[in-house]
């Protein structure tokens, strides 16, 4: 069977309810869709707790190859698709959201990836169109001290590396979509063998917006939305921050280093 949207959701003990909920979310529409469930050999057996609660097609990846490694089993094995839709598991899609991106896609065939409107639970915007990763963007917002983060030349370079003088209400192209959501044309996307496996985890969705725009055009597309339950858990974990810092490591080898 042809797919207009097959999407994948990568799980690692993820809450099952929240699994549930983004899952929902995605089948909630009238296009012709498949979803699969890779795990990354969860300890607590998410898989098992999963099937026979949600109509999908669920893949056991037997270790923890991390966020790119887990997709890429969704991406090599799905290609009877036009659209291909990697998914975290704590975003609802708004009812509408799929038939818009994809009535966008197939009316603009220069567009190789799309991101919705990405809003936080309490309904504000989630400012996650950024610029190409740089040094200062990657280390010193994460790392500076929070009363340094106050000075205006700190606030203004953000806004900058956010894009906000956009004021995110347009469609403009992006050199950075949100790992969180990410809507492509799956053509493009099997041409670029998937994701980049030695990103573990972070900026692998930095790493393939930056190929998507070598090739196409990455967009933002305010008219359909999402929310993303967000926890910025690197920022909270010493485990997660050095793989954040791996990351980026690999990244700046890979794509050459920017200061700012």
């Amino acid at each position: 069977m042809h797919y207009d949207i097959v999407a994948s959701i990568v799980t690692y003990n993820n809450s099952i309810d929240r699994v549930i909920q983004t899952a929902e979310s995605f089948l909630d529409t009238n296009l012709n869709v498949k979803l699969v469930i890779i795990d990354n050999h969860s300890p607590d057996q998410t898989l098992e707790q999963l099937k026979g609660k949600i109509n999908a097609d669920f893949i056991q990846t037997g270790r923890n190859g991390g966020y790119s490694f887990g997709h890429n089993h969704g991406i090599h094995q799905y290609k009877n698709t036009d659209f291909y839709l990697v998914l975290n598991p704590d975003v609802t899609i708004h009812k509408g959201t799929l038939e818009k991106l994809v009535e966008y896609m197939r009316s603009d065939n220069e567009v190789g990836m799309i991101s919705p409107q990405i809003l936080n639970p309490d309904g504000t915007i989630q400012y996650l169109c950024k610029q190409n990763p740089t040094l200062f963007a990657q280390f010193l917002r994460r790392f500076l001290p929070t009363p340094l983060k106050k000075l205006k030349c700190y606030k203004q370079y953000m806004d900058w590396y956010e894009m906000k003088s956009t004021g995110y209400n347009s469609i403009f192209q992006v050199p950075y979509l949100s790992g969180c959501f990410m809507f492509f044309r799956s053509k493009l996307l099997f041409d670029l063998q998937g994701l980049d496996e030695k990103f573990f985890m972070y900026l692998e969705d930095a790493d393939i917006t930056r190929r998507i725009n070598q090739i196409s055009k990455a967009i933002y597309y305010p008219q359909a939305q999402i929310t993303h339950d967000w926890h910025r858990g690197s920022y909270k974990s010493l485990k997660l921050t050095l793989i954040s810092i791996n990351s980026s490591i690999y990244y700046f080898k890979k794509w050459g280093i920017k200061l700012f």
